[in-house]
């Protein structure tokens, strides 16, 4: 239970304090003015706070909150690289916009003028929008904590993104870097050519995910050379990848002559059978024999993308390829490779009339619908 303190102002005028406890059992104090009643309204109010839990919600700026965020929701429920770049996110960009500010006073117009503000210093627009989302997550949390009512980040217009086209090898140009790969590390790029695995879900692949006979390789677990071993992002991301019967016989023969060490069980290790540093394959000897073959400089990324292209040229299922890729959802694999999928649209009708009808349909001149009046 509160009280008001009764004081002397230096003015020899009687003012009124409020003390109470906070919802942590700490006695607080704060001004109430000249006059009682104002003080009784004013510690009923924070009493009020402190039952309901909102009690310094409007004195919490976002430097604090968003610490706050970090420890007590990120670091919880986000992968180890992810929290790094929301940490990355917050105090390079978003700290110094809105730090001072209080996080009830965070509006449209303010989050607006940081994006404009972000692109007009030569951010590109991917970075803003990826700063924009981290304070999105920072703002749903402060709704679900009752510091504010609505997450204002949702009532912002975001920037627009011209996409990269992404590279990706031709068949015969996998041919050739397989070729030109040296046989200690011809098994690594065969299978990040034809699984369509990720960087760190191959060098976090164990023998004891193969399975050979089936022709299977199952992900489970993902490796990064600052965090670890972690799982991977998402339930869809812990898969089973189906094997061409190829892949599966190069990786037999590489589990006979890779630095094998039984604690780790590695797929891929280093000399000492340990994890490998993915970044310096790529520097030391991917871009090798990219040049090798006579072959553009790409991403070692981009042999996953390879491997979608060449499913997409055969025809595979997009469900299908979904699964093996580990997509959240169909319409990231279609938002990611819908336009190399072939153009359709100009046999498609012809196709339609061969489902429906016996014989073949005449077609009628677009001019003679002209002056046919719609049923």
């Amino acid at each position: 239970m509160g009280y008001i303190v009764t004081k002397k102002g230096p003015d020899g005028n009687t003012r009124y304090q409020v003390r109470f406890k906070d919802e942590h059992g700490n006695w607080r104090s704060k001004s109430a003015g000249r006059y009682k009643r104002d003080a009784e309204k004013l510690l009923r109010r924070c009493e009020d706070e402190v039952i309901r839990g909102t009690f310094g919600h409007d004195d919490i700026t976002f430097a604090e909150f968003s610490q706050r965020w970090l420890d007590e929701v990120a670091s919880v429920k986000v992968k180890p690289s992810t929290l790094s770049r929301y940490t990355s996110d917050v105090r390079v960009h978003l700290i110094p916009c809105f730090g001072s500010m209080k996080v009830k006073k965070i509006a449209p117009e303010a989050i607006q003028a940081f994006i404009k503000d972000m692109l007009d210093s030569g951010r590109k627009p991917r970075t803003a929008i990826n700063a924009v989302k981290t304070l999105g997550q920072i703002m749903k949390t402060a709704v679900s904590w009752g510091y504010i009512t609505s997450n204002p980040v949702g009532r912002v217009e975001r920037p627009r993104v011209n996409e990269k086209e992404m590279d990706f090898l031709s068949a015969g140009e996998v041919k050739r870097l397989l070729a030109a790969s040296p046989t200690e590390h011809r098994a690594l790029f065969a299978t990040a050519c034809l699984s369509g695995l990720r960087e760190g879900e191959l060098f976090g692949l164990k023998w004891s995910d193969v399975d050979p006979e089936q022709r299977v390789i199952f992900v489970r677990r993902t490796y990064h050379p600052s965090y670890g071993f972690t799982e991977p992002k998402t339930e869809r991301g812990k898969r089973a990848v189906q094997l061409s019967p190829e892949l599966a016989n190069i990786l037999e023969s590489h589990r006979k002559v890779c630095y094998y060490h039984e604690a780790d069980d590695l797929v891929f290790p280093n000399i000492d059978g340990k994890p490998t540093d993915y970044h310096n394959i790529v520097n030391r000897v991917f871009h090798r024999v990219l040049d090798e073959a006579g072959l553009k400089r790409i991403r070692f990324h981009d042999l996953r993308h390879s491997y979608a292209a060449l499913m997409i040229s055969l025809g595979c299922n997009l469900k299908w390829l979904q699964r093996q890729m580990g997509h959240a959802s169909l319409s990231t694999t279609m938002d990611t490779y819908g336009h190399i999928l072939p153009e359709v649209g100009g046999s498609i009708g012809g196709r339609l009339d061969a489902l429906i009808f016996d014989e073949k349909v005449s077609i009628l001149p677009v001019s003679g619908f002209q002056n046919v009046p719609y049923m």
